[in-house]
């Protein structure tokens, strides 16, 4: 019966550790950097974006920080908050953020 009782707790621990391991591993690479860029916009304004898995965090010229969840787009990536507030519209090396329904940082250009 001691043997029994043995095997079974290895294999709950082997469980857990598995368990465990894939938590770690997928919030790792959700977290995990993709790419940065930084982008120049109408009105010497600049935007820092890092791009993430399924978000990016935004360094805006006036000193705010935004990160954004991932949504879908037709073309190009897309990325607003709930209520969509704040989009951040990317395609190609350019990108536009409109907040509260008016365009905030307009004809972004990689450099």
């Amino acid at each position: 019966m001691a043997k029994s009782k043995t095997g079974i707790t290895v294999l709950i621990v082997i469980i857990v550790a598995i368990v465990i391991g894939v938590i770690v591993w997928h919030y790792l690479d959700v977290n995990k950097q993709i790419n940065s860029v930084t982008y120049t916009c109408n009105d010497s304004k600049t935007i820092s974006a890092k791009f993430y898995q399924s978000k990016i965090k935004l360094t805006l010229s006036d000193n705010r920080n935004l990160t954004l969840p991932q949504t879908k787009s037709a073309d190009g990536e897309r990325y607003a908050n709930r209520g969509e507030k704040t989009i951040f519209w990317g395609k190609g090396n350019g990108a536009t953020l409109t907040e509260n329904g008016k365009i905030t940082f307009d004809k972004c250009k990689t450099k």
